[in-house]
């Protein structure tokens, strides 16, 4: 359910109206950033009220943000390889997956590998003579090869079955999964596991 949000912001102007309005220009991008502090992520409305030469500034917005989607009880992994070459177009493929998700009230994150950092993690702790440690593009990807992961937050069980069976006969999300198989890597399989959330 969206929240409204809004905010007074009373002012004292000795100025015109015209002067008041671009007044409220130049700062709107400060109130939007007190405003992200509350996890608000859609600015819908905004009115300026002129009482005398005290301005109520009403902010109201719809917010949307990842505390409203489910924090998830159970997770469907992604992994999958991706050419280095297609990095810009499988970004933008999978960012348009993003609010047909969330419409149906799942988290979609997805995260790119940082084998840097991975290798530099690995070799830190073989130097400290712990040798626990494997770099998962030894098993998953080529060295023209990228890996993503993509993770996907459900109420539970029950909530992926129903946004799945939707998914698949939604025809208008087609294209873009078509998209998708066309920049990963061809001959590798996505590997997929689903987890349930351990409770506290």
């Amino acid at each position: 359910m969206p929240h409204i949000f809004i905010v007074l912001y009373p002012v004292k102007f000795d100025t015109p109206c015209t002067n008041k309005v671009a007044w409220f220009l130049t700062n709107i991008y400060q109130l939007r950033y007190v405003t992200k502090a509350f996890h608000i992520d859609i600015l819908i409305l905004v009115q300026i009220l002129f009482i005398s030469n005290v301005s109520i500034v009403i902010i109201m917005t719809v917010t949307n943000s990842s505390k409203e989607l489910n924090a998830g009880g159970y997770l469907a992994a992604y992994f999958y390889r991706v050419p280095k070459k297609n990095y810009n177009s499988i970004s933008e493929n999978l960012k348009k997956f993003i609010p047909w998700f969330e419409s149906n009230g799942v988290r979609l994150e997805y995260y790119h590998l940082a084998g840097k950092d991975t290798q530099e993690t690995i070799e830190s702790t073989n130097a400290s003579g712990m040798f626990i440690m494997v770099n998962i593009t030894k098993t998953l990807a080529a060295e023209d090869e990228d890996i993503w992961m993509e993770l996907q937050y459900f109420r539970d069980q029950n909530h992926r079955k129903e946004v799945y069976a939707k998914m698949m006969s939604d025809k208008s999300l087609e294209p873009l999964g078509k998209e998708f198989m066309g920049l990963i890597s061809h001959g590798g399989n996505l590997i997929t596991g689903m987890f349930n959330r351990l409770e506290r």
